[in-house]
């Protein structure tokens, strides 16, 4: 009798074990199914953001030359050209606010402080002065060369300055994209205990080179 009851014992207590393992289990992967989808959300946002900042930036400054190429040229079609500029100026600025807020959440405030400081001073310089030469081609005034080369020249660092922060964006979005494909890699230091498992906490009890010991965790 004693033998059937401690079997009995046995047998609920297992199931209750595999009970509690499976829910465990399946929870675990309910999370990281879970997780999964926000990851490729995220990568998504980046993905539309680096297209989205690449073509404005490359659309506003392609007015910019053809306007200036329009002005050397006194071209007919001036007006046309200087209006379209105006257009991509536009669209820029109402742009820009919500560059700077999703760079800085989903990359760092580096690039965002690069884009403001440097391409976006940059423009402005340049745009004054193309300004400027259009009001004089309006005007019928005599353009001055050096005027010319001033622009030309701001154009060449601003040109710097657009190659310099888009390969910075790349080069962020790609590391955040590796990031959030293999996981981030966590030495064992004292800082980073809670990090790890109780399971693997008790493995490293047994390990000589604790100063080589990481775990792999999701971003």
């Amino acid at each position: 009798m004693l033998a059937i009851i401690g079997t009995l014992g046995a047998a609920i207590l297992t199931g209750l074990i595999g009970n509690a393992l499976v829910q465990k289990w399946q929870q675990r992967n309910w999370f990281a199914q879970q997780r999964h989808l926000v990851y490729q959300r995220e990568l998504d946002d980046l993905k539309s953001l680096l297209e989205e900042v690449t073509s404005s930036i490359n659309s506003r400054f392609f007015s910019m030359r053809i306007l200036l190429a329009s002005i050397k040229r006194n071209s007919p079609e001036f007006e046309s050209h200087l209006a379209a500029y105006a257009l991509e100026v536009r669209c820029w600025n109402i742009k820009l606010q919500s560059f700077y807020n999703r760079i800085s959440i989903y990359i760092d405030r580096y690039l965002t402080n690069y884009l403001e400081d440097n391409v976006q001073k940059s423009f402005y310089r340049a745009g004054m002065g193309l300004e400027n030469l259009s009001r004089q081609r309006r005007e019928g005034k005599e353009i001055n060369p050096i005027t010319i080369s001033n622009v030309e020249k701001e154009m060449m660092t601003l040109t710097a300055k657009i190659r310099d922060f888009s390969l910075g964006l790349t080069s962020s979005i790609e590391d955040r994209r590796n990031l959030i494909r293999d996981g981030k890699v966590i030495f064992y230091v004292s800082g980073n205990i809670s990090e790890y498992s109780t399971f693997q906490l008790l493995k490293i009890l047994f390990t000589r080179e604790i100063d080589r010991i990481y775990v792999v965790c999701p971003a």
